[in-house]
């Protein structure tokens, strides 16, 4: 009797056992492009040559959520400006309030450059930030740059 009590409380436990935990959440990074401003630097853009960091998130079917980062210009200027873009596979981190944390980095000569993004456009708490995007570089020489959206 023993033996049946134990095969049927484990067979209980397997069924509803696997069941008890939430799965984890889905989170879809919802795609979009952004300007974004240094926070760091003192400078005002120009407003006859803006010069901007720009951010595309986007979604890909096989490879999961990235983000492609560039230098551009807006406007007539006098100066060439090479895009350079830069292509990161984003990771989900985490979900705070219905902001999302996404981070991904990318191998250099001098080592890992580290991205991390926090997207506010879902935020669902009273102390919601200005911006949408804040974006954060870290250089492998160790240099942070943060970048908010405007």
């Amino acid at each position: 009797m023993r033996s049946l009590g134990a095969i049927c409380f484990i067979a209980i436990f397997t069924v509803f056992g696997a069941h008890a935990m939430p799965p984890e959440p889905v989170v879809k990074l919802v795609p979009g492009v952004f300007k974004m401003r240094n926070i760091n630097s003192p400078d005002r853009p120009n407003p006859r040559c803006p010069l901007y960091f720009n951010l595309v998130l986007d979604q890909a079917e096989m490879t999961g959520p990235f983000a492609v980062t560039s230098m551009r210009m807006h406007g007539f200027c006098d100066m060439v400006i090479f895009p350079d873009e830069t292509y990161y596979r984003l990771n989900y981190v985490s979900t705070s309030c219905g902001s999302h944390t996404f981070e991904g980095q990318r191998h250099t000569e001098a080592g890992f450059t580290k991205v991390t993004i926090n997207d506010h456009r879902a935020r669902l708490c009273y102390d919601r930030p200005v911006d949408q995007i804040e974006l954060t570089l870290a250089e492998p020489e160790g240099q942070i740059t943060n970048f908010v959206s405007y």
